[in-house]
């Protein structure tokens, strides 16, 4: 009886310094802001000290239209950013919290530009991106209650560009083919577009 009861007792306090241990479990929900025309979401879990992040940024359905004497011109634009990755955060006061990380990042965009310089001619020009690479994660984090946060992340980026540009223009009743030119390339950035604003809620 004594041999179980010390059993117990040995399992029970393993079981409590374990848990006493155990990181604390931790989920956010993040507002992801880069620009007005660019916002996003994002969803990282994990512990006080190391967090899987997931974000979706877009750019969808920008269309500006410009009516001048004769000639009338539409722009429209889209774009959506999907990045994953991990986190580490170093508290440094109750406050202030250093973050460091990286992230796989895919991207793809699209932009049309139509001009009509009559009503019987117009030329169009339409591009698409797409790019995947990695994105180096720095930055700080402000905690303005126990449940909201806010932030900045600079993540400058090194990855792969593919480009195709494809242009046409013609009489409406005749109009020419498109003609398509493609592109590829290697891109660092490290510009303002590097810099995000982030609004998070802890749950």
């Amino acid at each position: 009886m004594k041999i179980k009861l010390l059993t117990i007792l040995i399992v029970l306090s393993t079981t409590l310094v374990y848990a006493q241990n155990e990181p604390q479990k931790r989920q956010e929900a993040v507002l992801l802001i880069r620009n007005l025309d660019n916002i996003g979401v994002g969803y990282r879990f994990g512990t006080e000290k190391a967090l899987w992040r997931i974000s979706l940024s877009t750019q969808l359905g920008k269309t500006d239209q410009l009516q001048q004497d004769s000639v009338s011109l539409t722009s429209k634009n889209t774009f959506i950013s999907i990045t994953s990755g991990r986190e580490w955060r170093h508290r440094v006061s109750d406050k202030l919290t250093l973050r460091i990380g990286g992230d796989l990042y895919f991207n793809y965009g699209k932009s049309k530009n139509e001009s009509s310089p009559n009503a019987t001619f117009r030329s169009i020009h339409e591009s698409i991106s797409k790019g995947y690479g990695i994105n180096l994660v720095s930055g700080i984090i402000f905690q303005i209650t126990n449940d909201l946060h806010c932030g900045f992340e600079f993540m400058p980026s090194f990855g792969k560009s593919i480009n195709e540009r494809n242009s046409a223009a013609g009489f409406n009743d005749d109009p020419s083919e498109f003609v398509t030119v493609g592109s590829e390339s290697l891109e660092f950035r490290l510009d303002n577009a590097a810099l995000r604003f982030n609004l998070g809620f802890n749950f």
